[in-house]
């Protein structure tokens, strides 16, 4: 008989197995699909670089909801520090430090086989500087601060307090971003339900048993408080993966040597060998107490190469009272406990006060703790007087203005200096002017005497009617101008007053 290598192995008539073919002890069924009632998917990314971004959403809005879900302070700003160091280092550090992965490789190359005039200094990586926060936000945004590890634990763990919450909903959860999308595909394979009857825990070791759930690799143990979990075999079979179909009942026992058949199942063969997850890691994400009564449950889910467990366990029914026992005797003190954990980040920064020092002095930064809020007071130093500036360009020309306006004429003493006072109030230029009067002079010399004559009332009026009035009624200019040269309302000032001056006079 032909084997499957031989040259003829493809040859008409060439059969496997005997000559004539046996009657099949198996029936061939076709695989139905079984349908299932829409599921959401896990909602934490799969993908490094999306996580960031889901822990930035989670620490941005988890403030808004402390009231709504009856969540306490500690709670809060602890799952907002642990969200926010995650996206730090998930979004920034780790983006940081590829890079750097890449030149140190550079580096290692020209060491290895480059050449330099001296010792050869390899890169040093510096961490990229944490985000600061923002304590003018509503509501404020506290800077981001390292954590103690299993920051997603505790994340997960909050999670499902939130949605024990009774103001908890589905509008919360997908602001949030803690309910996956829907689970659009189609599972071909008996959905993977856990009963009471199927589900054994005993204090020594933690058993699943399904039909449809195959677990292969010989190292497989989890362990997590008390529960243990083994099993000698380990095998995940994802429902996304797309292989070739491989059908363990072909090649049936006397049908003829197939190539085409034979590929197929060879291929189909090496991709469910590729098809295999390695777990590497398996994490228990939280386990919820059920009522008692309720079907217990396991939620289980496959990221990358790492196994999640959410465990619904139902609290057995209360016991009866049993009888008070004796009183013990007096235990010793027990040993000083453990340093406690990092306290929580304080809600926000206050700056008390903000002093000008003078110009060299060293500036100071004065912090206090009041148990909540950070108390910075700042001492600045002033700079010290700059050099003057060049002179400025000559400016446009002025507006002309509309009327020159004396305000006031002034008599001084013999001998002191005249003065003018200009101003412009934007139309006219006013003017202020005081004048000294002349000194006595000496006595002339006595005139020839006069016709006799007398003056009449019609002759003294006409010789005053050609002299002017007395101008004292009119005021004075006294406010000097403020602009230099004077603007056109200065030069209106000034017309105004010198027709002022003018009309006074007039008889």
């Amino acid at each position: 008989m032909p084997l499957w290598n031989d040259a003829t192995w493809n040859a008409p008539g060439t059969f496997w197995g005997p000559a004539s073919p046996p009657t099949p002890l198996i029936e061939t069924r076709q695989r139905t699909k079984t349908k299932h009632a829409m599921k959401r998917q896990r909602y934490y990314p799969a993908a490094i670089g999306d996580q960031g971004n889901w822990n930035g959403n989670f620490a941005d809005k988890l403030p808004n909801y402390l009231t709504a879900l009856t969540l306490s302070a500690l709670q809060v700003t602890t799952g907002v520090a642990d969200a926010r160091y995650l996206q730090y280092c998930l979004s920034f550090w780790l983006t940081d430090v590829r890079s750097f992965s890449l030149a140190a490789t550079q580096a290692l190359e020209v060491l290895s086989n480059g050449s330099s005039s001296g010792a050869y200094a390899m890169p040093l990586f510096t961490a990229p500087p944490m985000p600061p926060g923002d304590a003018a936000a509503v509501p404020p945004i506290l800077p981001t601060v390292p954590v103690t590890a299993g920051a997603l634990n505790r994340i997960f763990d909050l999670v499902q307090i939130i949605k024990r919450s009774p103001g908890y909903t589905d509008a919360i959860g997908s602001d949030l971003g803690i309910i996956g999308e829907e689970d659009t595909t189609e599972h071909l394979t008996t959905a993977f339900v856990l009963r009471p009857s199927s589900f054994v825990l005993r204090p020594s070791s933690f058993v699943i048993r399904h039909s449809s759930f195959v677990i292969r690799h010989s190292s497989f143990v989890i362990r997590h408080s008390s529960f243990v979990i083994r099993h000698s075999s380990f095998v995940i079979r994802h429902s996304s993966f797309v292989i070739p179909m491989f059908d363990p009942t072909l090649p049936q026992a006397g049908t003829e040597i197939d190539a085409v058949q034979m590929r197929s199942q060879l291929n189909g063969l090496k991709a469910l060998i590729d098809a295999i997850v390695t777990v590497t890691a398996a994490q228990i994400e939280g386990v919820t107490t059920l009522l008692p009564g309720e079907a217990a449950s396991v939620g289980l889910t496959v990221i990358g190469n790492t196994l999640h467990f959410s465990f619904g366990i139902p609290r057995g029914d209360a016991g009866t009272q049993g009888q008070n026992g004796a009183d013990g005797a007096n235990g010793t003190d027990g040993a000083d406990g453990a340093v406690g954990p990092q306290g929580p980040p304080f809600a926000q920064a206050l700056v008390d006060a903000v002093t000008t020092l003078n110009p060299g002095d060293a500036a100071t930064v004065g912090v206090s703790f009041d148990g909540t809020n950070v108390h910075f007071s700042y001492g600045i130093p002033r700079g010290n007087n700059g050099v003057d500036g060049t002179d400025g360009a000559t400016g446009p020309p002025g507006p002309p203005f509309a009327q020159a306006v004396v305000d006031s004429v002034n008599t001084l003493p013999p001998g002191t200096p005249a003065t003018v006072g200009v101003s412009f109030d934007g139309s006219s230029v006013h003017f202020v002017f005081s004048i000294p009067e002349g000194a006595v002079g000496g006595e002339g010399p006595q005139g020839d005497p006069g016709p006799p004559g007398e003056v009449t009332n019609a002759a003294l009026a006409g010789a005053i009617s050609s002299t002017s009035s007395n101008s004292n009624a009119v005021t004075t200019l006294d406010t000097p101008f403020l602009n230099d040269p004077p603007n056109l309302a200065d030069m209106e000032l000034l017309r105004a007053k010198l027709n002022e001056l003018i009309n006074a006079l007039r008889r």
